[in-house]
């Protein structure tokens, strides 16, 4: 404004009489600038003039501010919209809501054109699957304390509806005992003078306990978060002396030692051939097959071998450290082979000795009644 402003004070001074002419001319062109388009509207010369639609910007409150301060409408540009004759059906943007019900999570898909039996649902390992024609699939994590078993779908008229329900809150019994967890336990203690037993409850959703207490006037709630290394099922829970303390073991997997051979069996030629087969390799100069330990805990691989430098001295040795991370626990130690040969450790470990992970099959319903329900 303050260009546009000593623009038109400069043009009335030079030449009160004639417009700028290189703002007229710039407007004949129509290739003028913004400031060039400000200072032709600012200039008096123009003021009772109709103003060319290409001049105004496509900013409504920019053309209001101007309408009301020169007294005049601008007229907008408009622009109509063709439409895409050559628009797929498939290109549909797919809306997705989710919802945290109180007796389970809905996952709503909007998937219009297709039926029933053109989508697949399926729960494997903690992910939600769905799958549809032309390589559509879509993963849903799934969250702590759900009934995979129990999972429901539903497409009508174009819209899936998934609910997968919660496993309800287990309720656990106060005791004014004592309790000792042992040494892999987790002890948590709260302050709640003038409470007994009767008077607290505590209940385990997954891996939240919720602590609650009603005595005539007074009323206690308290929520708290327990390690995933815990075991929710053997929470114990006792109140002495005005003090609550609930106890938690810590989850025990017991590592399995597989041995390790000098060679590894004769059918690892055939098996390695097996889809899906894990193959290990790690370098231990110098270690020989009774010098390495291989521990398997969950779905930890650990390695250790020890090998001496010089002889006769026991304390001069080197040390080598392994860890791998299977994808799947170990379910049984019969198709897994370890061997060391010239230095270099080798494992094969086959599918069938892993837990696989377990595939639930959703069925789809087409039943109105139940999509509403949902």
């Amino acid at each position: 404004l303050r260009f546009a402003s000593e623009s038109r004070s400069q043009t009335h001074s030079n030449q009160p009489d004639q417009p700028n002419q290189r703002t007229a001319q710039a407007l004949q062109s129509r290739r003028c600038s913004f400031r060039q388009r400000m200072a032709c509207v600012l200039n008096k010369q123009y003021r009772h003039k109709d103003v060319p639609a290409w001049t105004v910007g496509n900013d409504k409150v920019w053309d209001q501010a101007l309408s009301e301060l020169f007294g005049y409408h601008l007229a907008p540009v408009r622009v109509q919209a063709r439409p895409n004759k050559h628009r797929k059906l498939n290109d549909h943007k797919r809306r997705l809501t989710t919802r945290n019900l109180p007796h389970g999570y809905l996952v709503q898909v909007e998937l219009p054109g297709m039926a029933a039996s053109d989508l697949k649902i399926s729960v494997e390992e903690e992910y939600l699957m769905l799958r549809g024609p032309q390589n559509m699939e879509h993963t849903y994590p799934l969250p702590d304390g759900v009934d995979k078993n129990a999972v429901k779908a539903c497409l009508v008229h174009g819209v899936l509806k998934v609910l997968v329900p919660k496993i309800p809150p287990r309720e656990v019994k106060v005791t004014s005992t004592g309790v000792d967890g042992g040494k892999n336990s987790y002890l948590i203690r709260v302050n709640v003078p003038g409470f007994g037993p009767e008077d607290l409850s505590v209940e385990v959703d997954s891996f939240v306990v919720r602590l609650k207490g009603n005595k005539e006037e007074r009323k206690i709630e308290r929520e708290f978060t327990i390690p995933k290394e815990s075991d929710p099922e053997s929470l114990q829970v006792s109140v002495r002396d005005g003090v609550l303390e609930m106890v938690l073991r810590e989850k025990v997997v017991e590592p399995v030692e597989i041995p390790v051979k000098g060679d590894l069996p004769d059918k690892s030629e055939e098996d390695a051939n097996t889809p899906g087969v894990l193959h290990l390799s790690f370098d231990i100069p110098g270690c020989a097959p009774q010098d390495v330990h291989v521990q398997v805990e969950g779905t930890q691989l650990s390695l250790s071998a020890e090998r001496r430098l010089h002889k006769g001295d026991g304390n001069n040795k080197d040390t080598y450290r392994h860890k791998y991370r299977l994808p799947y626990e170990l379910k049984t130690t019969e198709g897994m082979h370890a061997s060391v040969v010239d230095g270099v450790f080798r494992a094969q470990i086959l599918p069938s000795a892993l837990a696989q992970p377990q595939k639930i099959d959703v069925e789809i319903s087409e039943d109105s009644t139940m999509w509403k329900e949902m």
